[in-house]
């Protein structure tokens, strides 16, 4: 695992910043389920259509321009990536994501999903590129079948996922989930 994570190259896999410049990947993958590593800045903000040191807001960037057109990606970004207005970079990658790309679903996760681990508040966006967004489905997950504890011990019943998977194909509304259009996006 230490040859694997230090890049030795004997199984293709190699240690590189996914955002320098040299690690040029464009118009390649149909799908990508990722996640960033949050909080980070970077130095190459400026090789990227929205720049900024704000690694979060690159690495969507380079999801969408490493998407084939029509590819889709799901990606947990932390919610501060969604919510956070002080900060220009956010806006305006977020504006620049629903010019771009077809944003299907926000799925909120609950804080705790990823303990023990980690502990922000999440949510999965999964988009689409190649059109503009005009409406989004936003569902919102209260229950995973986990305590959101750090135990994370499994819950008998129901949970939210079982809702989520029932409506996802329509996009259905529940007591968890309903549509936003984007000029309401835009204005808020």
């Amino acid at each position: 695992m230490n040859m694997i994570i230090t890049g030795d190259g004997h199984n293709n896999i190699f240690q590189k910043d996914s955002l320098s410049p040299e690690a040029k990947i464009e118009d390649k993958f149909e799908i990508i389920l990722t996640n960033p590593p949050y909080s980070q800045e970077t130095t190459y903000g400026n090789n990227y259509p929205v720049p900024t040191k704000q690694a979060d807001c690159i690495f969507i960037q380079k999801l969408v321009i490493s998407l084939k057109r029509n590819g889709r990606c799901a990606v947990i970004v932390p919610d501060g990536f969604l919510s956070e207005f002080k900060q220009l970079a956010f806006k305006n990658t977020r504006k620049w994501l629903l010019e771009n790309c077809e944003l299907e679903a926000v799925i909120s996760l609950p804080t705790g999903v990823f303990y023990p681990y980690a502990g922000a508040k999440t949510s999965i966006l999964i988009f689409q590129k190649g059109k503009s967004t005009k409406k989004v489905w936003f569902y919102e997950i209260n229950n995973d079948g986990f305590e959101l504890t750090i135990y994370r011990r499994p819950l008998k019943g129901r949970n939210d996922i079982d809702d989520l998977l029932e409506n996802w194909g329509d996009k259905g509304l529940s007591k968890n989930s309903f549509f936003v259009n984007i000029e309401d996006i835009q204005n808020n």
